[in-house]
């Protein structure tokens, strides 16, 4: 089932072989853009058993045709380190992008280079909109703490 959701996925985008080879994915998926996408952190990995391999987390940012905007990762690391998460989230490193960010119609997020998931911005919406819907969200939550303390 699994080759079959990879072939799928590679079909429906066909420029993400130019970037990826297709025999060393595993499993791919397709999902939307969303606000708890946009509050990822930009990269991560796990380490279960120290001296283990660890799982890296890749993103991608792409254009409608394919192109590559810019990429995110953190290199594989071995030790006794149980997590490691950055602390700069995908919202954050895109609003550093400036002009960049109007392009941007995918992010693709490699786990371990063998697991992709295209994230596609959901239909009539564009990624600066996102941003600012999150951007809400989070002034929405600071207020309701702000109100919380001054209640108390």
């Amino acid at each position: 089932m699994s080759r079959t959701k990879v072939i799928a996925v590679f079909e429906q985008f066909p420029w993400l072989s130019k970037h990826f080879s297709q025999k060393n994915i595993v499993n791919a998926s397709v999902s939307r853009m969303d606000l708890n996408f946009l509050g990822r952190p930009r990269y991560s990995s796990y380490l279960t058993i120290p001296g283990d391999f660890d799982t890296t987390t890749k993103i991608f940012l792409y254009d409608q045709g394919g192109e590559e905007l810019t990429k995110w990762g953190k290199p594989g690391f071995m030790g006794m380190i149980r997590r490691f998460i950055a602390n700069e989230t995908i919202q954050q490193s895109l609003e550093a992008l400036g002009e960049q960010i109007n392009k941007c119609s995918h992010a693709v997020v490699v786990c371990n280079g063998c697991t992709i998931t295209v994230y596609r911005l959901p239909k009539d919406s564009t990624l600066l909109a996102l941003l600012r819907a999150k951007q809400n969200q989070a002034a929405e939550v600071l207020e309701a703490a702000r109100q919380e303390v001054n209640e108390s």
